[in-house]
């Protein structure tokens, strides 16, 4: 315990700790927005082009070999693709 002035009287504060976490609402927000960008991708190109621009994107370098990889279609994009109109 410490003590602190506030208003003329010294009262004791406990010292507040302060805790490091994961905004797990942060992540969880950014995965589905990341799943729905992928799905109106899906939707939107169809599978034959969004296949062709993955196997471009495979053929690049690093940086691009690893967005091909998380473009991959999945099965929750492919499902919520599935559910979207057609454009």
């Amino acid at each position: 315990m410490r003590l602190e002035e506030r208003d003329g009287m010294l009262v004791p504060v406990d010292k507040v700790r302060v805790t490091r976490r994961v905004p797990l609402r942060g992540l969880m927000l950014a995965l589905v927005a990341f799943l729905g960008f992928k799905a109106f991708l899906f939707a939107y190109l169809g599978p034959i082009t969004y296949a062709d621009r993955l196997s471009s994107l495979e053929q690049g370098n690093v940086v691009e070999q690893m967005g091909a990889w998380a473009m991959r279609p999945d099965a929750v994009s492919r499902w919520v693709a599935g559910g979207l109109p057609d454009f």
